[in-house]
């Protein structure tokens, strides 16, 4: 999970509201480009093992795969929530043969609250 914050460009509150993240460069080039660092990093631990990169360019579960990881929880909006960053990253999937172990799948700290509904 990378965070992508693009500032926001739009002045005129009367023009149409788009997605902050449209202002930036897209996402899929620059999350490629983030993603490289960690494959080298894999391939200097571990020698030659089989991976692949994906940027909303596969067919996976990367909400499931995300929460069973221990990135974060799914919230009421269906996006995945970490604690103390919220939902505003996008996933990334790195796809390998090597044997990883995953973290804990986080708790639902949702409860309640309703603020990604309300929003």
């Amino acid at each position: 999970a990378f965070n992508y914050h693009a500032p926001p460009q739009q002045q005129d509150p009367d023009a149409p509201k788009l997605s902050t993240y449209a202002y930036g460069r897209d996402y899929h080039k620059v999350l490629r480009k983030r993603l490289k660092p960690l494959i080298a990093f894999i391939h200097e631990q571990y020698g030659e093992v089989a991976l692949r990169a994906f940027v909303d360019s596969a067919p996976v579960l990367e909400k499931a795969w995300a929460e069973r990881a221990g990135i974060g929880w799914r919230g009421k909006h269906t996006n995945v929530i970490r604690q103390g960053t919220g939902s505003w990253f996008f996933l990334c999937e790195l796809i390998t043969d090597l044997e990883l172990e995953s973290d804990p799948p986080p708790t639902d700290h949702c409860g309640t609250c309703r603020r990604c509904i309300d929003a």
